[in-house]
């Protein structure tokens, strides 16, 4: 039952303080920088260069740089200092009840369930377009899922649902296995195409250079690409904050240390990804980006781009990515799980949803919030059924709850002086100028 309006906020508060408690403390430092990789290193590294590519040309190196070394990272390190002072689960969404009120967290927690609540969904989506390469019927010819496909993607959603629904030990530590081998499989992937199939004249010598069609597609390639799309992953963190071991220490340099090596490794698979066409194996123009979307590349890049290559090593190590394609993507999909239901958490902490949201399975697993995570993300699948689609949805709604973060920083600077901040924003105040 859902509280008044005028009680909800209040309610929320007071019994969200009882079962923050009862939250398992499981997860350490590596812990978070992995839920930071994990969910940064998806299928933003399976199609985030292929669609950057062929949008801006080799200058979608410049929107990586641009989309994590300038832009978001001053998102993440914000996120960090609040993380370190007030540690909760759910907290993207608690931290305006904070500092600006119940209206204001009320708006701002909409605008990020929409993003968070898709993110599972598209992952599902990129396995089942990876498995396209080997397994027919899964796609139409135009990119969209099948019935068939739609189904398989379901399966993962629900594989997702119960490696969450079991414990967040359970999963924070199988994702801190998975996490080495998505750390491992994009940086062979970089070292091996720069070292045996590079072609140094993609960057500036084919027609057009550097920047082929303008400095206009390098902003546009943000949003559209999958490139703000990938980064968003370093919040995810932040939303374990109530079930860490070590919140004050291990939340901040776990999500800035877990998104500095993302912002590293994305830059150098668009590098080594430009470096790697061949024109002539594509059958297309030299410099003609723009149609590389009408090639083998878009059902799977990095596999296509090795298969084509004609060498042993890369070819071989292309069936490494059919599996990669399933566990990098897969590792993601599960994090996010996870924050979606912690951000049915917050909402019910804050007041904004019924306090049975806040209820815990025997795990101490939010109960009604993890399946309401599984079963609501599922229902995305029918009017976005293709990557490309939804990931425009989630980094245009991910914007809209990103823009509290900088006053609600300085806000509690100015209300909470006191409070611990084990990491602390220098030149906070440039946030909100």
């Amino acid at each position: 039952m859902s509280n008044p309006p005028e009680l909800g906020p209040k309610i929320g508060v007071e019994k969200a303080e009882v079962t923050d408690k009862q939250l398992r403390k499981a997860l350490n430092v590596f812990d978070i920088a992995y839920l930071v990789i994990g969910a940064v290193i998806g299928s933003g590294w399976l199609f985030g260069s292929f669609y950057a590519a062929a949008t801006a040309g080799p200058a979608a190196i410049i929107s990586w740089l641009l989309g994590g070394g300038i832009f978001l990272m001053f998102v993440a390190f914000s996120f960090a200092e609040l993380g370190g002072m007030i540690p909760k689960s759910g907290s993207i969404v608690r931290y305006p009840q904070y500092s600006h009120g119940s209206l204001a967290s009320f708006i701002l927690a909409w605008a990020y369930f929409l993003s968070a609540i898709t993110v599972a969904p598209a992952e599902a989506e990129a396995v089942v377009t990876y498995m396209s390469s080997y397994v027919p019927g899964l796609l139409t010819p135009t990119g969209v899922l099948t019935l068939e496909g739609g189904l398989v993607a379901f399966a993962f959603l629900t594989f997702f649902f119960l490696l969450n629904y079991f414990g967040v030990h359970v999963m924070g530590k199988t994702n801190t296995g998975v996490g080495w081998w998505k750390l491992i499989i994009p940086i062979l992937t970089v070292v091996l195409l720069l070292g045996l199939f590079l072609h140094p004249a993609n960057f500036t010598a084919v027609p057009g250079g550097f920047v082929p069609y303008g400095w206009a597609p390098v902003f546009m390639a943000l949003p559209t690409t999958g490139i703000v799309f990938a980064y968003l992953g370093f919040r995810q963190g932040i939303e374990y904050g109530g079930e860490a071991k070590n919140p004050q220490r291990d939340l901040p340099l776990g999500t800035v240390v877990g998104f500095l090596i993302c912002m590293a490794i994305y830059v150098l698979l668009q590098v080594a990804f430009i470096g790697a066409i061949d024109w002539s194996k594509l059958s297309l123009k030299p410099g003609d980006w723009a149609d590389l979307t009408s090639t083998v590349l878009s059902s799977g890049p990095f596999y296509e781009i090795m298969k084509i290559s004609g060498i042993p090593i890369l070819m071989a190590f292309g069936i490494v990515l059919l599996i990669d394609a399933i566990v990098s993507p897969s590792g993601t999909g599960w994090i996010y799980t996870g924050t979606s239901a912690r951000t049915f958490y917050g909402m019910a902490a804050d007041g904004h949803l019924p306090d049975w949201f806040l209820k815990l399975n025997r795990w101490k697993v939010p109960m009604w919030s993890t399946i309401a995570a599984w079963l609501v993300g599922a229902l995305f699948l029918i009017p976005y059924p293709a990557w490309v689609y939804i990931i425009t949805f989630i980094s245009s709604t991910t914007v809209l709850s990103y823009v509290v973060v900088g006053s609600t920083l300085v806000v509690l600077r100015k209300t909470a002086p006191e409070a611990p901040r084990p990491f602390k924003l220098p030149a906070h105040t440039c946030l909100v100028l």
